[in-house]
């Protein structure tokens, strides 16, 4: 509200006064107007009718007076109400700018709330997102575990049964001791075989480089060896033994590696060789390796 200006009712109060006072004073010399035309063109009348008339003149003008003493005295309440009004208005349109500025303070404070929720929504349905995937890999972990414990379990009942059938047939067969010669010291040098899958795989007298049948990765003083394909040891008999390990007897005797899924195999060969009179040094190992470095000699049996 601007300083010094009338509420708007009451402008709107004031305003309605003076078009009535207005209208009041416009009737009156109207009247007037049309009382002194009257007397211009209309004959005289009895003098008691103008006495009359003047009364009566006289008697709206006291009448015209009292409503503009009354709508003198009311513009003057009113015009006092708005002095008292504006005085009033001060503190209250202080205090309208205090509750606006607390009215925004408050949409600021809303506005950061919001933001803050908003946010809070967006990381909840990121955590959400996040868990229904943990969740979605749980459950394929699961039915993955069931998978392989059904197939486990599958496993384990095959090899029970091999296990069952290996037993049945060990007892069919006869019982008799196995009987291994004695290592002695030998100064020949080895000739490198390897048995695997069934199949003899010879390297031969130089052990640190490939052959056709055993691949050779050297890493310092160890050399790790890769069996390809050898020959089979059931097509190995006493006619042709000589020409499956051609090393010389009197020079080399022969180191073989023997893998666990060939061990019964490796035990027909090694009568032959004690047969022909084959020096051999053995042992049983899944992953074949070879360590150099000084030696006094090296032991074998026959």
């Amino acid at each position: 509200m601007a300083k010094n200006s009338l509420p708007e009712s009451m402008d709107l109060l004031l305003d309605t006064m003076c078009n009535t006072f207005g209208g009041v004073m416009f009737i009156a010399i109207a009247l007037s107007l049309a009382l002194f035309a009257g007397q211009i063109k209309k004959p005289v009348r009895p003098p008691e009718n103008e006495a009359e008339k003047l009364e009566k003149m006289q008697a709206e003008q006291r009448q015209l007076e009292q409503e503009k003493s009354q709508l003198d005295s009311e513009l003057a309440d009113v015009r006092q109400k708005s002095r008292a009004g504006e005085k009033n208005a001060l503190p209250l349109a202080a205090e309208i700018a205090g509750l606006e500025n607390q009215s925004r303070q408050l949409d600021r404070e809303y506005d950061t709330v919001e933001q803050k929720l908003r946010s809070a929504e967006a990381k909840k349905a990121h955590m959400q997102e996040r868990n229904d995937t943990a969740e979605a890999q749980n459950r394929e972990t699961a039915r993955e575990q069931e998978r392989q414990q059904r197939k486990n379990d599958s496993d384990r009942r095959e090899l029970e049964k091999q296990i069952a059938a290996l037993k049945s047939r060990l007892k069919q067969l006869p019982q008799r001791k196995l009987h291994f010669a004695l290592q002695e010291k030998t100064d020949k040098r080895p000739y490198v075989a390897v048995i695997r899958g069934g199949e003899l795989c010879r390297l031969g007298t130089n052990s640190r480089v490939s052959s056709a049948e055993v691949k050779v990765r050297l890493d310092g003083n160890v050399a790790t060896l890769f069996p390809q394909r050898g020959y089979a040891l059931a097509m190995i008999s006493g006619s042709n033994i000589t020409q499956v390990l051609p090393c010389d007897r009197s020079r080399h005797f022969l180191w073989i590696i023997v893998h666990p899924d060939s061990f019964a195999e490796f035990v027909h060969l090694r009568r032959l060789l004690r047969q022909y009179g084959y020096q051999v040094y053995w042992y049983v190992e899944r992953n074949p390796v070879l360590y150099y470095g000084r030696s006094s000699g090296y032991n074998a049996s026959f």
